[in-house]
């Protein structure tokens, strides 16, 4: 396998991040921003990082729209459930 195809697997490992992918199932999605901006750090062509500052965008605008509309308890059962699966 050549260096080019290991790079291309791993960058579309990355653009798949299974916790960010849970923290928005979980409607964590702060957190879900926070992780993607760790990928972002992680992966080196533009056109991934551009994939995954979309992503983290979308994350931080649902964060922006239910601000306010969970209490911190809800949040936190859905975090319980969320490391209990792992």
């Amino acid at each position: 396998m050549s260096e080019t195809e290991s790079s291309t697997i791993t960058e579309a490992m990355l653009l798949n991040d299974g916790i960010a992918e849970a923290l928005e199932r979980a409607g964590l999605w702060r957190r879900a921003a926070t992780r993607w901006l760790l990928i972002f750090d992680r992966v080196e062509t533009d056109r991934a990082r551009e994939r995954i500052a979309l992503r983290r965008e979308a994350c931080l605008r649902m964060a922006s729209s239910t601000a306010g509309s969970e209490g911190g308890e809800k949040c936190h059962k859905r975090l319980r459930m969320l490391l209990a699966t792992k």
